[in-house]
């Protein structure tokens, strides 16, 4: 991951760790981890009715 610039803390803003997302039989995230720190923006991106939301 990244260095870390954010918080006095350390504690990123938000984490997310080994995240699994399946619709059926299709896995469409398997194991996600990632930390955004305070004053990052995080963009997903995906096709329409690729389950960004």
């Amino acid at each position: 991951m990244a260095s870390h610039l954010g918080g006095l803390s350390g504690a990123p803003a938000v984490r997310v760790e080994s995240l699994v997302r399946r619709f059926g039989p299709r896995t469409i995230l398997d194991r996600l981890s990632l930390d955004i720190e305070k004053g990052e923006f995080v963009a997903l991106l995906g096709r329409s009715g690729s389950g960004k939301s």
